[in-house]
């Protein structure tokens, strides 16, 4: 079970119409091709097993890598984004989504890239 668990952390670009997660984003929440074909402003960027998290583990975001099936995309300097996480555990097909958690890094990320320690922002998330 655990082995089919997995973390997903979740850009959200701000924009001034949108600065949160819409309700329906489940319905769209896909990689980073997709929002940009979709012109979605968020895409998950990084999915993790969750037997590789500890309180140490360390995530760039925005560091252009490919991780899995998930670009990692590049932030662009001089823009606002919020970073969010939940789980994900697939079992014989299903997949169980958590709710998401918004990760509290100055709530509003405006580097290029931030390092993100994953096991720190898991025990310590905002709830939303």
């Amino acid at each position: 079970l655990f082995s089919n668990s997995f973390y997903q952390i979740i850009v959200l670009q701000v924009k001034k119409e949108q600065d949160t997660l819409p309700e329906d984003f489940n319905l769209k929440l896909r990689g980073y091709r997709h929002a940009m074909e979709a012109r979605i402003a968020f895409y998950i960027t990084v999915e993790i097993p969750a037997a590789n998290v500890t309180n140490k583990t360390e995530i760039s975001v925005g560091d252009g890598g490919i991780r899995e099936e998930y670009i990692n995309a590049k932030l662009e300097e001089g823009k606002q984004y919020k970073l969010f996480v939940r789980a994900v555990t697939r079992i014989d097909g299903a997949s169980y989504i958590s709710n998401y958690n918004k990760i509290n890094c100055g709530n509003v990320v405006k580097l290029k890239k931030d390092k993100l320690l994953l096991g720190q922002a898991i025990s310590h998330k905002e709830n939303t």
